[in-house]
C-alpha cells in the first residue's frame, strides 16, 4: 500500500508503469479505485498516479470538509507530484478532480 506524510496525514496513492508522470484526479469525494481501469490503460506509457484525497477511501479521515476543499486536493496533488519527483506532471481530471487540476 502506497502512502505517504502530508501535514501530519497519511495519504493513500496508486502507481503504475514507467515513463512521463501521468495524475489521475478522482471527482468530488471519489477515491482512486473508480480509475483503476485508466490507471491500467496508461501503465504502458506513463507513470500513472491516483490519489485518494484526505477524508475519502484509504486515506486519513478528516471532521469535516473544508470550504475550499477543492484547494486543499489541490495542494495534496502538488504535494504527490514533489513527492514522486519525476518532473512535470500530465493532469487528468474528472468532475471535482478537474476542478481540482485547474
Amino acid at each position: 500500500m502506497l502512502k505517504f506524510n502530508y501535514q501530519g496525514n497519511h495519504l493513500f496513492y496508486r502507481r503504475q508503469g514507467a515513463g512521463p508522470l501521468l495524475v489521475i484526479l478522482p471527482g468530488n469525494t471519489a477515491s482512486s479505485i473508480c480509475h483503476q481501469a485508466e490507471l491500467d490503460y496508461f501503465t504502458n506509457s506513463f507513470t500513472a498516479v491516483s490519489l485518494d484525497y484526505l477524508g475519502t477511501w484509504r486515506s486519513d479521515r478528516i471532521e469535516e470538509l473544508n470550504a475550499d476543499w477543492f484547494r486543499h486536493c489541490g495542494d495534496q496533488i502538488a504535494a504527490l507530484i514533489e513527492r514522486l519527483a519525476l518532473g512535470p506532471a500530465i493532469l487528468l481530471g474528472t468532475s471535482g478532480g478537474a476542478v481540482i487540476a485547474l
